[in-house]
């Protein structure tokens, strides 16, 4: 909101300038549609009616849509069917919800992907989830500043579960993380 109020401010500076006045009313749209985001997700992982895996995983394969298709590129989504009856704790559903979220919008902003494979399965009490791009990749051995990799890190280890990072320059990406989960 405190951006969205600065943008609007610099937007009424710059009426007599419409071009500039455009980029920032422009801003002001995406602020307020990933803020809008931001506040459905929220309210989805505080829901208890939610809490299992299933549920879930069927909002989880709702987003590449949203993403993948504004942008041309395709992908295949496969989900395993021994969901049912798993739950997941409100914390642990966020987590897993924001690490997808975060691995499948790495590609949308820096890939530069044309073909995306996304793979959801339980094996022996641990969640499966596998992302994998045929994106420009990135040197996955040089420490990153970026927050998005460094916070999916944090959040597999909250649930000492384990995460794996595969890229290199012209090599795709490929991500995988393994978190426990209960019956």
């Amino acid at each position: 909101l405190t951006n969205i109020s600065i943008l609007s401010n610099l937007s009424k500076k710059n009426l007599l300038q419409p071009q500039k006045a455009g980029d920032f009313l422009q801003r002001i749209s995406e602020e307020v549609s990933s803020s809008s985001q931001a506040l459905d997700d929220i309210i989805w992982s505080v829901n208890s009616n939610h809490d299992t895996l299933e549920e879930t995983v069927a909002r989880m394969g709702r987003f590449p849509t949203q993403l993948f298709d504004s942008a041309n590129i395709s992908y295949e989504l496969f989900l395993d069917p021994a969901f049912e009856g798993r739950r997941l704790s409100m914390e642990q559903r966020r987590d897993l919800y924001l690490l997808y979220k975060e691995a499948v919008n790495n590609i949308s902003k820096h890939a530069a992907a044309g073909h995306v494979t996304i793979q959801i399965a339980v094996e022996h009490n641990q969640l499966l989830l596998s992302v994998k791009d045929d994106g420009r990749g990135f040197d996955s051995g040089r420490e990153s500043t970026r927050h998005g990799l460094k916070g999916m890190k944090l959040r597999v280890k909250r649930w000492r579960g384990k995460i794996l990072i595969e890229s290199g320059p012209g090599r795709g990406t490929f991500i995988q993380v393994m978190l426990p989960v209960s019956r």
